[in-house]
């Protein structure tokens, strides 16, 4: 648990270095929500922490959650309300970076799109590394003042233990969330799309 402890402010102060997380709302208004029509940009990690998360496996007769929702489409997809958003025009690639070289973490899905923030819609998400944990999941934001960020996990470790994740959270454009469980974490960022 101690060891847990000081990992997740490990993580914490990480994040909290990042530019991106450090300058969150500095140049934007949040008491001023857009029209419907306007774009945001949502990206999402979801990260393991490697054989945590003892005692919070689900329990005989408890269900994962739902992974039901929109796939995004490739970044061709123009007609589409959904566009994927390369790793490397992501705001929370400086945070994948660091992730990816900590000891404490393995992160495991990385999703950057373009939609429009009226839509509601539950977009999946799963990790494809057939070698390591599984992911399967999915996440939604919808607008209003706060924002409101859902987010639903399930983590099937190497060991073949399964956990679940279920939260939602409040917040605000720019804005970095961070989605916290013993076994498994997410982040995930909401950006008003400038020009348009």
């Amino acid at each position: 648990m101690r060891i847990r402890f000081f990992g997740l402010i490990f993580t914490w102060l990480m994040l909290l270095s990042s530019p991106t997380f450090a300058q969150a709302e500095e140049s934007e208004n949040i008491d001023e929500l857009p029209s419907s029509t306007e774009q945001v940009q949502i990206e999402v990690i979801v990260f393991e922490f490697p054989g945590k998360g003892a005692g919070s496996e689900l329990k005989a007769g408890q269900t994962p959650v739902q992974t039901s929702g929109r796939a995004i489409a490739d970044s061709g997809a123009e007609s589409e309300n959904f566009v994927k958003i390369p790793e490397n025009q992501a705001a929370l690639a400086g945070a994948l970076a660091r992730l990816r070289t900590s000891a404490d973490t393995k992160p495991l899905v990385f999703s950057a799109w373009r939609q429009n923030l009226s839509d509601a819609t539950w977009v999946s998400l799963s990790s494809n590394d057939a070698s390591g944990a599984k992911v399967t999941g999915r996440v939604r934001m919808t607008s209003g003042k706060p924002l409101s960020v859902q987010i639903e996990l399930n983590l099937t470790s190497l060991e073949a233990k399964q956990y679940r994740l279920r939260s939602t959270r409040p917040g605000h454009f720019g804005e970095t969330l961070l989605f916290d469980h013993p076994a498994l974490g997410a982040l995930v960022r909401i950006a008003q799309v400038q020009g348009n």
